[in-house]
C-alpha cells in the first residue's frame, strides 16, 4: 500500500469542484491511503470526504517562519509519500515541491516535477480541465 498526497489548500468553489478529481484519485489508487493537505477553513469539508482517508491540516504560516517550515517539512516527509496530487497548482506549492518535498513524485504545475501538466502556461487553464488532464495522464500510474 502507498500513501498519497493530495494538495488542496483553498478557494471554496475549487474544493467543491475537487470532489470528482478526488473520486478519479481513489478509484485509480483504491488499495492505498489518500491523504488530503488542506487550511483550517477546509479540514471539516475533507473529513467528511468519502475519497480521503485523513487530512492534514497547513496552517498558512509565513515562510519567514522557519521554524513552521522545518516541522512541515519533517511532518510530510516522515508520511512517506509515493505521489503528491499537486491540486491547487500555486507558487506556494511549488515551493513545497521544492524544498518539503523534493524527493516524492509530484504531479502538477511546479517547474522541474516528475508528472507535469503540459500546458504552456497551466495557471490560464480552467481548473475542472487542468484537473481532467492531469488524472486521465498514463503517467500517474503509481501502484
Amino acid at each position: 500500500m502507498n500513501r498519497i498526497l493530495v494538495i488542496k489548500l483553498g478557494a471554496f468553489g475549487d474544493i467543491i469542484q475537487s470532489d470528482g478529481a478526488l473520486r478519479d484519485i481513489r478509484a485509480h489508487h483504491a488499495k492505498d491511503e489518500i491523504v488530503v493537505l488542506t487550511t483550517p477553513a477546509y479540514a471539516r469539508i475533507f473529513n467528511r470526504c468519502p475519497h480521503i482517508d485523513r487530512v492534514i491540516v497547513e496552517e498558512r504560516f509565513p515562510r519567514w517562519r522557519i521554524d513552521k517550515l522545518l516541522a512541515m517539512r519533517k511532518r510530510l516527509q516522515n508520511e512517506n509519500f509515493a505521489l503528491v496530487y499537486d491540486l491547487q497548482n500555486s507558487d506556494r506549492t511549488a515551493f513545497y515541491f521544492k524544498w518539503l518535498l523534493p524527493n516524492v513524485i509530484w504531479s502538477g504545475t511546479a517547474p522541474g516535477c516528475a508528472l507535469p501538466h503540459r500546458a504552456q502556461n497551466p495557471k490560464m487553464i480552467r481548473t475542472l480541465d487542468r484537473k481532467s488532464t492531469r488524472l486521465n495522464s498514463s503517467h500517474a500510474n503509481i501502484s
